[in-house]
């Protein structure tokens, strides 16, 4: 059975201001990009567009992306991912979730995110901004070996009664990015291209959920250490919760 919590945004210690007052600043930065473009170059000249496909991998998972190029240096780009990510996590990362020994640990970045921006070729790199669209939120999925034993907010539990864990990072589908690109991904023929960067969700609330025996994780007393696992695993990642890295390394074929 699967038993869900969720607490409401106004008691999460991370929790940020309403989406109003942060959405405006990388709304900015999309148009900054894409307006100095045109200050700079003007409309493009005849010859100067052009249209690149690609594929890439990285942080979101796998997928194709699209270019097409509006001047000397400024490109509109849109990609999907088609296959999400699974990653084991160990190290600072577990730490700061509090693993248990007995336990293990897995983030899954599903696939089906959309995204589309602006880039800005500086000529040793690009800076560029965009939105992102999430079909689905992360997660990290924690199990327990049946002999475990280990700690639920302020319970303690086996393996065979809580089999496992997850814990959902959601928010709103839409989030924002910047990144610093090295590499044209609209260049003739075939190339490769690297992105670095950072995504900023806002509004995250992470909601948890347990696998296990009925009688256990049904309980009000289990209900009520799952959320507070739920609140100790944010206080764990602290500002880290609104934001996730941009990492993307790519071939493509500009026409």
């Amino acid at each position: 059975m699967d038993k869900r919590t969720k607490r409401s945004s106004a008691s999460l210690p991370g929790h940020m201001p309403p989406r109003s007052s942060r959405s405006s600043g990388p709304i900015r930065m999309i148009v900054a990009v894409a307006g100095v473009g045109a200050l700079l170059h003007g409309q493009p000249a005849s010859g100067q567009t052009g249209i690149g496909v690609g594929a890439s991998a990285g942080t979101l998972g796998f997928g194709a992306d699209g270019v097409l190029s509006v001047g000397e240096r400024i490109t509109v780009r849109g990609g999907a991912t088609l296959r999400g990510v699974e990653v084991g996590l160990t190290g600072r990362l577990t730490e700061r979730i509090g693993l248990e020994e007995g336990l293990t640990a897995t983030l899954m970045v599903p696939g089906g995110s959309f995204r589309i921006g602006a880039d800005l070729d500086l000529g040793l790199a690009r800076v560029g901004a965009g939105l992102l669209f999430w079909s689905e939120s992360p997660k990290v999925e924690v199990t327990a070996q049946p002999d475990a034993y280990f700690k639920v907010g302020d319970g303690s539990y086996t393996g065979e009664q809580v089999t496992s864990m997850t814990g959902t990072l959601e928010s709103s589908g839409r989030a924002y990015f910047a990144l610093l690109g090295f590499g044209s991904p609209s260049g003739r023929g075939l190339g490769i291209f690297a992105d670095l960067g950072l995504i900023l969700r806002s509004g995250v609330e992470v909601t948890m959920s347990a696998t296990g025996r009925d009688e256990v994780i049904s309980s009000e007393e289990f209900e009520d250490d799952l959320a507070l696992e739920g609140q100790d695993i944010e206080e764990g990642l602290g500002a880290f919760i609104d934001y996730w890295p941009l990492v993307v390394l790519g071939l493509r074929y500009g026409l």
